[in-house]
């Protein structure tokens, strides 16, 4: 029952308006070439937006599409050339002008080729010098022989003996020209390439990608299509050139890069509480009811995600008024999500994503409680309230769970006490982390979402997540991030053995993503004794992305004092100077009561 984290042309956000805007532009530029930016954080919905203007534009036979992702090739080929080759292949694969541009296409390919030669090391100046091909010569051309004898057989010798030395600025002027003449001949409207998952690459294949998207900028009858997170590409392209920003008038560099490649930038807004309830709603709806029912409910939440500002969302009542029967099933979901979604909507910061990935971690919950004969003791919407705490604000969550495995009944004192009508101070006095969270305005929020728990026994709740919280977040987790958190789970030593530039080049969501994946790995093997699993990944990530340093002292604040050693000094260097300052007022505080850490903080002064 686990929603599916794809692209999809099934519209939940009513984004087919942004993809038919898009179609639009690319009509009436008629000949003119036009790059769009479609720009949002990870997870924003940006590929599914691609594949409605994908699916669109393939209803004119005179428009050709071709998608691409540079991600796909990243460590396998160069992206400017794999690019290249792809745009070409799909114009000599279509049935329709294939035979047309025969000729041409073959011409280009052979440039590429060349390219490849270059790339690859081979020196045709040396081979013109020398007269003999390099290993890198005679490789390629058995690679292609092995292909195609017949069809490479003029292309090989070509390469294993030139005529004379090329330049790159001649092929890649040479490339523009007869690129033009290829479009020119097939007779086609336009040219649509859409590229996708750019943001995902390292910032080398990006840049690949981008300086051949500039190759072809300027050629008529073409159009890129590009679905990126600006602020990681011009990650990338500081990256790339890092000495712009430090030359005079360069300040801007990286997003001057950017605006002049994208003529028509769109920004994905994210949703807000009535969008999220109706995408709740939606997900959660999609698989209980017969195809034709949803699309009758999708019909509807359309009208409704025109003007959300005017309305709350998707709700029971509207739901029951336009299908004629609906499930237990349905309508508990229904009222689940119109319980979570404003919650959901602020922690996730309105990211359908995460929003997706959190209920994937809620129905797992389900499972587990449904194969552990459980179901009957768990109120889903028990479950969820919980699941929200321990998603969005993890150390109050487990300030909580403590009190409640201390308690015989299965109850928590100080939720009892912040549920009521004014919270009642002194029944939770004894508890100071609890009253310094309780005074937070995010989490009074979320004390007065129904269900209020009261004397529920929660010990049922906190059973079912005991010991599984990282593996079911880590569930559905993109592969970057899945890989980085194996890398970081281990020491320092191999920490620094197996990093790669990937953790270098992450979306603040991404980085929150994997520090809630260590901070919780480190509180379930928290000891005394030796450095918690996960503490060396979060003392590298935070000292990469300093953003993360307030989490970090709230994370090392809810550590219990009987379960922390010296190991916990060797974060210090991680901290900026004033997180610095503030690290060691807490451990100062501690050492009040801890002989080893009062100990090692007089050698360290010593």
């Amino acid at each position: 029952m686990l929603l599916f984290d794809n692209e999809t042309e099934i519209d939940f956000l009513y984004y087919q308006s942004i993809a038919d805007t898009v179609g639009n532009i690319i009509n009436d530029s008629k000949e003119m070439p036009v790059t769009i930016g479609i720009h949002g954080d990870w997870g924003a919905g940006k590929s599914s937006i691609l594949k409605m203007i994908e699916a669109s534009l393939s209803k004119d036979d005179k428009k050709i599409c071709l998608k691409f992702n540079g991600w796909l090739f990243q460590g396998f080929e160069d992206a400017k050339i794999a690019l290249m080759e792809s745009i070409i292949h799909t114009l000599q694969s279509n049935k329709k002008i294939g035979a047309l541009i025969a000729d041409e296409a073959k011409s280009l390919l052979t440039k590429v080729n060349w390219l490849k030669l270059v790339k690859m090391g081979g020196s045709v100046a040396f081979n013109v010098l020398a007269n003999m091909p390099t290993p890198e010569q005679i490789n390629f051309a058995q690679e292609l022989l092995t292909k195609d004898p017949i069809e490479n057989l003029q292309e090989a010798f070509s390469i294993l003996k030139p005529k004379e030395e090329k330049s790159i600025p001649e092929e890649m002027h040479a490339f523009r020209a007869d690129f033009q003449k290829l479009l020119d001949k097939a007779k086609i409207k336009k040219l649509v390439v859409l590229i996708d998952d750019l943001d995902r690459c390292l910032p080398k294949t990006a840049i690949e990608t981008l300086e051949a998207i500039r190759l072809f900028l300027f050629v008529p009858k073409t159009a890129f299509i590009i679905a990126a997170d600006e602020g990681m590409i011009e990650a990338a392209v500081k990256e790339h050139f890092p000495d712009a920003s430090s030359i005079q008038g360069l300040s801007n560099y990286a997003r001057n890069y950017l605006e002049k490649l994208i003529q028509v930038p769109f920004r994905l807004p994210s949703l807000g509480a009535s969008e999220t309830k109706t995408y709740v709603s939606l997900s959660l709806s999609e698989r209980l009811i017969e195809p034709k029912e949803f699309l009758k409910l999708l019909e509807m939440s359309k009208n409704k995600l025109q003007k959300p500002w005017e309305n709350s969302g998707l709700s029971l009542e509207e739901v029951k008024e336009t299908l004629e029967n609906i499930p237990i099933e349905l309508e508990e979901r229904i009222i689940l999500s119109e319980q979570i979604s404003p919650m959901l909507s602020e922690g996730t910061k309105g990211n359908p994503r995460q929003i997706k990935r959190f209920i994937n971690s809620l129905l797992l919950r389900l499972e587990i409680a449904k194969n552990r004969n459980l179901l009957d003791v768990i109120n889903k919407r028990i479950l969820a309230k919980l699941m929200l705490l321990e998603y969005f604000n993890s150390n109050i969550y487990d300030v909580i769970a403590a009190d409640i495995a201390n308690s015989s009944e299965g109850t928590s004192q100080m939720l009892i006490a912040i549920e009521q009508e004014p919270p009642d101070d002194k029944s939770f006095e004894m508890n100071s982390k609890f009253k310094k969270y309780a005074e937070e305005d995010e989490f009074k929020s979320w004390a007065k979402i129904e269900p209020l728990f009261g004397k529920e026994d929660l010990r049922p709740y906190i059973f079912i997540s005991k010991d599984k919280r990282t593996g079911l977040f880590l569930t559905g987790t993109n592969e970057k991030i899945a890989k980085l958190y194996k890398i970081l789970i281990g020491s320092d030593f191999e920490i620094a053995a197996s990093e790669t530039d990937e953790l270098h080049n992450l979306s603040s969501g991404e980085t929150k993503e994997l520090f809630n994946l260590l901070a919780n790995k480190a509180r379930e093997t928290l000891s005394q004794d030796k450095e918690p699993v996960g503490f060396a990944g979060i003392k590298r990530l935070i000292s990469l992305y300093p953003d993360l340093q307030n989490s970090a002292l709230e994370l090392v604040r809810s550590f219990r004092l009987d379960s922390v050693g010296v190991w916990i000094l060797g974060i210090t260097d991680s901290f900026i100077e004033d997180h610095k300052k503030e690290f060691t007022v807490i451990i100062a505080t501690w050492s009040k009561e801890n002989a080893f850490l009062a100990a090692a903080m007089f050698a360290e002064e010593a």
